[in-house]
Formats: structure tokens, C-alpha cells, sequence
């Protein structure tokens, strides 16, 4: 059974991009790019995100749903941001963490015909095209 993928790990894959300097070109990645609303761009949202987690406890990163308005409002101070952003991260996180579970699931013939354009997740509804 493998380990459950935390804010550690959703931090891990901002400084791995932002290392390869190709934030910008991630956000055009199909789907990607749109469900970013940082009107500064990919770059300066990875660096926030990134900000953001780091002003987390150890516990907190481990375990969000122990972030009540209290703690968001330090995480927030502490990470130079608003509340919301903070919020806006974590709701970020669990649609990531939703997808990389579903992964998980999906066996490696699947995985590659999602990557190429031509699967679906398992339980999606069919296009309706």
C-alpha cells in the first residue's frame, strides 16, 4: 500500500517545475492553465503556493482538514497572504490528491492513454460529444 500524498509532496512538485524554470509552459499543459487564477502567472502561483505551505506545521501538512479559520489566519500572516489564498490552496490540493488517488488505481495501460488524451479517469462520466 503506498504512502498518502501530502502538502510535503504537493510542495515537492512546485520546486521540481520551478527548478526546470517551465512554470509558465506547465500552466498551458491542457487544463492546467485555466484553473489558475493567478493573474500573475504560473510562476508567481507556484511561489505563493509553495510560501503558503511552508508557513505550515509539520502537522498541518500532514493532515489539512486540521486547518480551522484560526490557523489559516496565522498560515496566512506568516506566508505574507490572505486567508483565501490559503483556502484556495488546500481546495487545489484535494482535487490533486483525488486525482493521484484515482491514479493509483488505474493500471499502467490506462495511465498512459489518459496522459495521450485517449482514457479517462475510472467513474468519470463519458464525454458528451
Amino acid at each position: 500500500m503506498s504512502q498518502p500524498f501530502t502538502l510535503d509532496d504537493f510542495r515537492l512538485q512546485f520546486v521540481q517545475i520551478l527548478k526546470m524554470k517551465k512554470a509558465d509552459s506547465f500552466a498551458n499543459w491542457r487544463g492546467i492553465g485555466d484553473k489558475l487564477e493567478d493573474p500573475e502567472g504560473a510562476e508567481a502561483a507556484m511561489r505563493r503556493a509553495v510560501q503558503i505551505i511552508d508557513a505550515m506545521l509539520p502537522e498541518e501538512r500532514d493532515d489539512p482538514n486540521i486547518i480551522d479559520d484560526l490557523r489559516r489566519n496565522r498560515i496566512a500572516d506568516t506566508a505574507k497572504t490572505e486567508p483565501e489564498q490559503v483556502s484556495g490552496l488546500l481546495k487545489q490540493f484535494e482535487m490533486v490528491r483525488e486525482m493521484m488517488e484515482r491514479m493509483q488505481s488505474m493500471t499502467l495501460w490506462q495511465r498512459i492513454k489518459l496522459v495521450l488524451g485517449f482514457g479517462t479517469f475510472p467513474g468519470a462520466p463519458p464525454d458528451a460529444t
